[in-house]
């Protein structure tokens, strides 16, 4: 119970920006509040969609820096694979 209190009390410290609204279509709006889980709020899926995506989008650009990297060495080296 008292690590729910801290979680919550570090949660509500550590939100301290805000990202401008967002206006969507009605057909989205409605089309997330058909999908919420119960005692989720609009503003939640929003933020775990958010994370979601910049995860997602981090994951992208290293995996395509690692791809840069292995072809520089395979070009340097003439070791390539097939």
């Amino acid at each position: 119970m008292l690590s729910c209190i801290a979680i919550a009390i570090q949660e509500t410290i550590m939100k301290s920006a805000t990202i401008p609204a967002l206006r969507v279509e009605p057909e989205l709006r409605e089309a997330v509040e058909g999908v919420l889980e119960e005692n989720e709020t609009f503003s939640s899926f929003m933020e775990t969609a958010l994370r979601a995506g910049v995860a997602r989008r981090q994951l992208q650009r290293e995996f395509i820096a690692r791809f840069l990297a292995a072809r520089e060495e395979a070009r340097r080296t003439g070791a390539f694979f097939r």
